[in-house]
């Protein structure tokens, strides 16, 4: 998709510059915003221009600003653009502009440990796995949001926690979520990412949790299931109100080490309808657009897979109709 978008762009006159650090919007007497000053080799230039897009991204990769809305990210990985570093909306907070949204960045659970990419996730325990802390304990309903299972997870003992399925449990994920193949299609005792054996108590060893806490934690969820009274954590679906849980009894027995980690910032610059940067919360500046991850008032306390391309694709095509406007005048 960027791939087209990109050459799309090229072809209709669009010019690149790589290597070309924006830092600082510039404005006029009026309030009203006329180019942006960029660093690159050789110096500081400027920009002058009629209409300025923010189209930055997030700022996952921007640590001093993660820690003032994230707690406990000393357990959390970020998988994010090299780029997404929070310089847009530090330009767009230096004239006023309000940042929205910061109470859902929550970081998601399903990581396996030192994750390489955010292709090493899994949301195999909306299958029916289950999850369990470092003393074997379920500490969660699993059908929750994943991300809403993430801060819970990071206030466990250690900070870790670990996912636990059987053999139908992994067959049923593969069908769910081909992508997973990777994960869980050719397991073996060499694999770095889990653990596994015929025997659940062996299992558990392996992986270093409790074994009898483990064993005697599963023993009870598969009665609960059976019995259609599972209390412990209300968990009466396999996702939302979808699904019926499992139990877990077939061997081989997994169990995967689990963290958290962001993948977005879900938050961003207040803007309007035409997505013009708003101060106080209501007065657009001049000619200063923002539109893509950058842009807040979006996402909610819950994330829908593709909403993140829904968000840039939607609201930079406003902000293209937004610019041809004032560009025109």
């Amino acid at each position: 998709l960027v791939r087209t978008l990109l050459t799309f762009a090229i072809d209709h006159g669009v010019k690149v510059l790589t290597g070309v650090k924006a830092q600082r919007l510039l404005m006029d007497n009026s309030q009203s915003i006329t180019g942006v000053e960029i660093k690159r080799l050789g110096g500081t230039e400027v920009i002058k221009t009629k209409c300025v897009l923010l189209a930055s991204g997030g700022f996952g990769n921007n640590r001093k600003m993660l820690e003032r809305y994230v707690s406990d990210l000393e357990n959390v990985q970020v998988f994010s653009g090299n780029g997404n570093t929070g310089d847009g909306h530090q330009m767009a907070m230096a004239l006023g502009a309000e940042l929205i949204d910061t109470e859902y960045i929550k970081p998601s659970y399903g990581f396996i440990r030192n994750a390489a990419d955010a292709n090493d996730f899994s949301m195999i325990f909306y299958s029916g796995a289950v999850i369990l802390n470092q003393n074997g304990e379920r500490f969660v309903n699993e059908s929750m949001s994943y991300k809403d299972i993430g801060p819970i997870a990071l206030v466990q003992p250690n900070g870790r926690s670990y996912i636990v399925f059987d053999e139908n449990i992994r067959l049923m994920q593969l069908q769910n979520r081909p992508p997973e193949k990777r994960l869980f299609g050719n397991i073996t005792q060499d694999s770095k990412h889990i653990y596994f054996a015929e025997d659940l108590s062996e299992a558990a060893r392996r992986a270093g949790l409790n074994p009898e806490n483990t064993v005697r934690t599963i023993q009870n969820y598969n009665q609960s299931i059976k019995t259609g009274k599972e209390v412990s954590f209300k968990r009466l679906s396999l996702s939302g109100a979808f699904g019926t849980p499992v139990p877990i009894e077939k061997a081989p027995f997994y169990i995967m080490p689990a963290t958290c980690g962001i993948m977005g910032t879900y938050c961003g610059i207040r803007v309007n309808a035409k997505t013009q940067v708003l101060i106080q919360g209501k007065y657009p500046v001049k000619n200063l657009l923002a539109a893509g991850e950058i842009m807040g008032g979006v996402h909610g306390a819950n994330f829908t897979p593709g909403c993140g391309f829904g968000k840039a694709l939607a609201f930079g095509r406003a902000a293209g109709e937004t610019a041809a406007g004032v560009l025109a005048i």
